[in-house]
């Protein structure tokens, strides 16, 4: 079986027209692996599609010439087990490159054809990739903003979901930081602290595009009333938004007097579901 690790998964680097820039990723091959770690790095461009961001490294843009720019120094080669391999990279950037964003990614994965026979019909080949996000010097344009904010009111059962909508309109990609605390809405108690780093979570936005973000609050309290904030820093700017949510297992009702629905509370043993 040909596992392996790609260091870094991505890495944000400046580059200046008219200059080289060096830099390295490094494979390492695990220390229970049976045999060498025969490898191929391609270079490949780096887009994203639609605001659900599925990546696409195939279609190239005026946003991926990097590519172009990029030499790997060992582009194949092999890594014993339990030893890691510094593979170099040159980014040789024109005078004439526009300010601004430009992406790849260094695909690494197993060169079978290096690997003797040894009557295995079928071999998995296994690929990661690495992504490289580069700010070319110049005139760069940073304009976006926070287009939502949400944070569902009533939640009839299961984790609430909160969303983001989050918009990037300028010529280099951006990362925003969202932050969620939940409190109990009766007595205040912080139940998921702001400060616990499972609760930050960073994204990059990339030029032309929206990004959407949608993640569920999980484990809280079977039954309660919760006070949800979600802080999201983007450009500068910081959006707050807090909502407090009723979460019932049960069902809810339609209030004729307020207008509103309302759950149902009843009592809910977590171990046994009922």
């Amino acid at each position: 079986m040909n596992t392996f690790t790609l260091m870094p998964m991505s890495q944000d680097v400046e580059l200046i027209p008219g200059e080289v820039y060096h830099g390295t990723i490094k494979i390492a091959c695990p220390v229970d692996a049976k045999e060498d770690f025969y490898y191929i790095v391609n270079v490949t461009p780096y887009s994203v599609m639609g605001d659900g961001y599925a990546e696409n490294l195939v279609d190239k843009s005026n946003w991926s010439m990097i590519t172009d720019w990029i030499k790997v120094e060992e582009p194949t080669g092999k890594v014993k087990p339990n030893e890691t391999k510094t593979v170099h990279f040159e980014i040789r950037t024109p005078e004439t490159a526009p300010a601004g964003g430009q992406y790849a990614t260094f695909s690494v994965r197993a060169d079978n054809s290096k690997i003797a026979e040894d009557k295995v019909a079928i071999r998995n080949t296994y690929e990661m990739a690495s992504i490289l996000f580069a700010r070319v010097a110049g005139e760069t344009v940073h304009n976006g903003r926070i287009v939502s904010n949400v944070i569902p009111g009533f939640v009839m059962s299961g984790a609430p979901m909160i969303e983001a909508e989050i918009l990037n309109d300028g010529n280099v990609h951006e990362v925003a930081e969202t932050t969620v605390e939940v409190k109990n809405a009766i007595d205040g108690t912080v139940i998921l602290p702001r400060e616990n780093v499972s609760n930050v979570y960073t994204d990059v936005v990339m030029p032309g595009a929206t990004r959407h973000l949608a993640r569920a609050v999980s484990d809280l309290p079977a039954l309660g009333v919760f006070e949800v904030t979600q802080n999201i820093e983007y450009m500068g700017k910081v959006s707050p938004n807090t909502v407090t949510a009723n979460e019932s297992v049960g069902a809810a009702y339609f209030n004729e007097q307020t207008g509103e629905w309302e759950p149902v509370y009843v009592e809910y043993d977590r171990d046994a579901g009922v």
